[in-house]
């Protein structure tokens, strides 16, 4: 059976639906987006070389990770669907003959599903707590890639500074050789001219 609305109530029905607070997360969403994928796109990289900074690598990192790529599009993805778990479902165009003692009657009408009470308030909820553990999702792949560069990037500069030292002592050890030499080849000649006068 179809009831007739008036079309001011069905009017007012989804614009109420459409004017709904704005979703949690979508802030922290557009924080982040600029930042991380503006216009959807990745942002430029750092050229990287072997004396860049730290900085630059992990923005590198963080960039190009593309499990925090996933995460981030799943995280906002899930934000989005907050919107459309706030607003009324679209109104259906509806269209019926009826046939009443051989005269035809032809329908015209809009359906809208209107949810129960505190229905569209629940199911955004549910929604905004997915968002916020693919948020930490997110935030714990940056973490991860952040972690993981720092520990490369410093056991790189400690096997270098390791690798240094063991240069200079090389170093130190290949003149005090010399040295010996000279001293040893100097003394060998001063012993054999002090043989030869006695003699």
């Amino acid at each position: 059976m179809m009831y007739k609305i008036p079309a001011f109530i069905m009017l007012a029905g989804i614009l109420l639906g459409c004017a709904g607070p704005a979703p949690i997360g979508r802030e922290a969403l557009s924080v982040v987006e600029p930042k991380y994928r503006p216009s959807d796109k990745k942002p430029p990289l750092p050229a990287l070389k072997p004396d860049s900074s730290l900085s630059d690598f992990i923005t590198y990192a963080v960039l190009n990770n593309p499990e925090a790529e996933v995460a981030f599009y799943d995280w906002k993805k899930t934000v989005e669907e907050i919107t459309i778990a706030q607003s009324l479902p679209n109104p259906r165009l509806s269209f019926s003959a009826e046939i009443m003692s051989s005269v035809d009657k032809f329908l015209i009408g809009f359906m809208q599903d209107i949810p129960a009470s505190g229905k569209l308030a629940l199911e955004a909820e549910a929604l905004s707590q997915e968002a916020q553990s693919k948020r930490y999702l997110f935030e714990h792949q940056l973490l991860e890639t952040i972690f993981n560069v720092k520990q490369v990037y410093y056991e790189y500069h400690l096997l270098k500074e390791r690798i240094n030292l063991a240069k200079e002592i090389l170093s130190l050890i290949e003149t005090q050789e010399k040295s010996i030499r000279a001293n040893y080849e100097t003394g060998f000649g001063i012993t054999e001219e002090l043989v030869m006068v006695r003699s």
